[in-house]
């Protein structure tokens, strides 16, 4: 393993709360995003089921009804993901620039040094992005399942009156 990698990885030893808090932020975008596509993908089984392939007359309109609220969802939940876990990471970097000094002063290279700190994401995502999508599945199957409580019987009555 590379010694800026060992590095990265002392530190998320070191420094647990950063560590934590790292790895929940990326995992809870990764998880709300998720769900998003979960309804997005349940909202298009549905319309597909209830509609036909091509959602009948209205198939733009229906797609656009979709599409729209899911992006829309996406990019604001990717926005505060951004804005939140580069918080985390320049709160971590500020905090540790006596460190990065320090290693300057033995030798390190500027190169090293953001090196280290990617690994540090690395090893954040590599284990958050699991966890998210696993909590966003099933916080996604939970939401489409209570969800689709309540408007199977609006399918239902409608497709009676069809």
């Amino acid at each position: 393993m590379k010694i800026t990698a060992q590095l990265a990885l002392s530190q998320m030893k070191v420094n647990k709360k950063r560590t934590i808090a790292g790895i929940f932020a990326i995992a809870l975008a990764t998880s709300l995003i998720t769900t998003v596509m979960c309804f997005a993908t349940s909202a298009n089984k549905m319309l597909t089921d209830f509609l036909g392939s091509d959602y009948g007359e209205y198939g733009g309109a229906y797609s656009l009804m979709l599409a729209i609220p899911a992006l829309l969802l996406g990019l604001l939940i990717a926005a505060m993901s951004i804005t939140v876990i580069s918080n985390i990471f320049s709160a971590s970097a500020n905090r540790r620039i006596q460190e990065f000094g320090i290693l300057k002063c033995v030798g390190a290279t500027g190169r090293q040094i953001r090196a280290s700190v990617i690994y540090e994401s690395l090893w954040l995502s590599l284990t958050a992005i699991p966890l998210g999508l696993i909590a966003g599945t099933i916080l996604g199957y939970i939401s489409v399942k209570f969800t689709g409580h309540f408007i199977s019987d609006i399918n239902d009555a409608a497709k009676k009156l069809l």
